[in-house]
């Protein structure tokens, strides 16, 4: 499995935020599986699972169906040349410099299944934890002031 390169607010590799899903087709090949699910608000996200890479693409109706959110599982996908995946907890939060998130802080603790999610404000990361071990990473882009204005890569 070819390494994958997160670059903050922009994507991962040639994945870059905002692309549609035939652009993502396209670069990667049919996914393996596409779920969708539908909010109460009426809004629709699509999810395109690649498991052979360790990625799942969503892409959301209320920003016209762009790559909003990526999520990597796979030990091959660094951050400074650092694969976070499969770290420990402790080991992740010894790395938070040298990875970049200086703002690392426990998001959420969900203990009764086991895991934990840290955030990174300042790089749009969050570190998903499983049973103590990194288990994703997710990517989210960057937003304008309002919180809701999503700042698409170039």
């Amino acid at each position: 499995m070819q390494q994958l390169i997160i670059t903050p607010f922009v994507g991962i590799g040639e994945i870059r935020f905002g692309l549609r899903e035939d652009a993502l087709m396209q670069l990667l090949g049919e996914p393996d599986e596409i779920m969708e699910d539908e909010f109460t608000d009426q809004s629709i996200s699509r999810s395109l699972e690649y498991q052979s890479l360790g990625l799942q693409l969503i892409l959301d109706s209320e920003d016209g169906y762009r790559l909003t959110t990526i999520t990597a599982t796979n030990q091959t996908t660094t951050i400074n040349d650092i694969a976070p995946v499969g770290k420990t907890e402790e080991e992740l939060k010894a790395l938070a410099d040298a990875l970049g998130v200086t703002d690392l802080v426990l998001d959420d603790e969900l203990s009764d299944l086991g895991s934990k999610d840290y955030y990174s404000d300042s790089k749009g990361l969050s570190f998903w934890i499983v049973d103590e071990l990194v288990d994703s990473v997710s990517m989210f882009p960057a937003y304008e002031e309002d919180g809701e204005t999503i700042i698409w890569p170039d």
